[in-house]
């Protein structure tokens, strides 16, 4: 291997380990940003970090979490009615159980939702 070779290939491995580096800091500091409830900032972050690498799953991850924090910004809202749900749904107030986990249309919970539903169907003795 000539040393112009040599060269270019020390000048790739830098290039390529410093844009690791810059893009493992911008997401760690995305998730700071992101644990703190500051969806914004944690935005402009984890778009950096993804930056032109579309197969950067991690970044796209975080990314996309950070975005649907802006959008549900009622996240403590969700998560108390999904507690009183599950408690309504433990208590035997099924008709309730199934009102508080179907309020918000979150997907993850139709199971619960379907099995607050079926247990207040057998509870009124419907067919």
């Amino acid at each position: 291997m000539s040393s112009t070779d040599q060269g270019q290939l020390d000048v790739l491995w830098n290039t390529v380990n410093k844009g690791l580096s810059e893009e493992e800091n911008a997401l760690k500091i995305g998730r700071h940003q992101f644990n703190g409830g500051s969806w914004q900032e944690a935005v402009k972050w984890f778009a950096q970090a993804v930056g032109d690498n579309p197969w950067d799953l991690a970044a796209w991850r975080w990314r996309e979490a950070a975005q649907a924090g802006l959008v549900t910004s009622e996240y403590q809202g969700y998560k108390d009615d999904v507690a009183a749900g599950v408690d309504a749904l433990n208590n035997h107030e099924f008709e309730r159980a199934e009102q508080l986990l179907t309020r918000h249309g979150i997907p993850a919970l139709s199971g619960l939702a379907a099995e607050a539903r079926c247990a207040a169907c057998c509870k009124r003795g419907c067919g």
